[in-house]
C-alpha cells in the first residue's frame, strides 16, 4: 500500500516541478501508513494511506471546513477516496503541545479551543444518537475491555453505573459544540507564536469538555494554562468539574485499549491506573 501511495504522490507533485527524493516511514500498519516525503527542491510533505475506501475523506473534508472557518489548518494538497484512500499535505514545522510550551502558547491553545467550540455544528454522534446515549454506549464498551484486562474490576460495575446515573441528566443537555474529539496535545503544532491544527478527521458535534479532558489526560502540566486561555465562566467551570473526570475515564480506558492493540504497550498499565483513580474519586480530581 505504501509503495502505491508513494507513486501516486510522486505523480501529484511532478507537474508542480517537485520530485520526491526520499521518504521516512512514520506509521506502517496493514490498515494505515504515514510517511514524510522529501523533495529534491527542499520541500516536505506528509503522505497518508488508509486501506479502506474513504478512510481519509473525513480528514480532507474537515481540514477544508476548518480552514474555511478561519482556523489554522492546512488545506490538503491532494486527496483520493480509494481504496486505498490517500491524502497529501505540506509538512508543517512545529512541536506538539507539551511541557516545553510557554504559558502564552498554552493559553493560545485554550483560546483556539474556545473559538472552535463556540462555532457549533458538526457531525452528530454515530447513528444519530443523543450525546448521552453515545456516552453510555462508549462506557459499556470500555467496561467490557476493563473487565477483560482486570477481572477484579467486575465488582466496580454498580459504582460505575451510579456515576453515570448521576451525570446522565447533565449529559442529556450536552453535545452542541464543534469539537476536535481527537484533540491530543500532539495535534496542536506550535512554532513560536504560530499555532496549527493537524489530524482533524474526528471533528464533530459534541461537548467542549471532552476536548479539554483529552488535554488533561495526556499533558496535565499544561492544562491549567490551557484552561486559563479557554476562560470558562463560573457555571461553565462547575459543569466541567463534574464532566471532565468522566470523559477522562472514558478516554483513559480507550487509550489503554488502543495501546493494547497497537502499542506502545508500556502505557497500558498507567492508563488503567488512571481510570481506576478517576472512578474512585468520582470527580474529585
Amino acid at each position: 500500500m505504501l509503495q502505491a501511495a508513494l507513486e501516486w504522490a510522486a505523480g501529484v507533485l511532478a507537474p508542480k516541478g517537485l520530485h520526491v527524493s526520499g521518504h521516512d516511514v512514520w506509521v506502517a500498519r496493514p490498515d494505515r501508513s504515514v510517511a514524510l516525503l522529501h523533495t529534491a527542491q527542499g520541500r516536505r510533505y506528509v503522505l497518508k494511506a488508509d486501506a479502506q475506501a474513504g478512510g481519509l475523506t473525513l480528514e480532507a473534508e474537515h481540514a477544508r471546513l476548518l480552514h474555511g472557518l478561519g482556523f489554522p489548518v492546512a488545506l490538503p494538497g491532494a486527496h483520493r477516496a480509494g481504496p486505498p484512500s490517500l491524502l497529501l499535505r505540506a509538512f508543517q514545522e512545529g512541536r506538539g503541545l507539551d511541557a516545553s510550551a510557554t504559558p502564552e502558547q498554552r493559553q493560545a491553545v485554550g483560546r483556539l479551543l474556545r473559538a472552535l467550540h463556540d462555532t457549533g455544528g458538526g457531525r452528530s454522534p454515530p447513528g444519530e444518537q443523543s450525546w448521552a446515549a453515545w456516552m453510555l454506549g462508549w462506557l459499556q464498551g470500555v467496561w467490557h475491555f476493563w473487565q477483560a484486562q482486570l477481572p477484579a474490576a467486575r465488582h466496580r460495575e454498580a459504582q460505575l453505573a451510579e456515576w453515570f446515573h448521576r451525570l446522565e441528566p447533565l449529559l442529556a443537555e450536552r453535545g452542541g459544540h464543534l469539537i476536535l474529539m481527537d484533540g491530543r496535545p500532539e495535534h496542536f503544532l506550535i512554532a513560536g507564536d504560530r499555532l496549527e491544527l493537524i489530524d482533524v478527521a474526528e471533528v464533530r458535534a459534541g461537548d467542549a469538555w471532552m476536548d479539554l479532558a483529552v488535554i488533561w489526560l495526556w499533558e496535565r502540566e499544561v492544562y491549567p494554562q490551557v484552561l486559563a486561555g479557554y476562560s470558562p465562566g463560573v457555571p461553565e467551570r462547575a459543569v466541567g468539574e463534574r464532566l471532565l473526570p468522566f470523559y477522562a475515564f472514558l478516554r483513559a480506558l480507550s487509550a489503554a485499549e488502543w495501546c493494547t492493540d497497537h502499542g506502545p504497550a508500556h502505557l497500558v498499565a498507567g492508563f488503567l491506573r488512571e481510570a481506576e483513580h478517576l472512578l474512585d474519586s468520582q470527580g474529585n480530581v
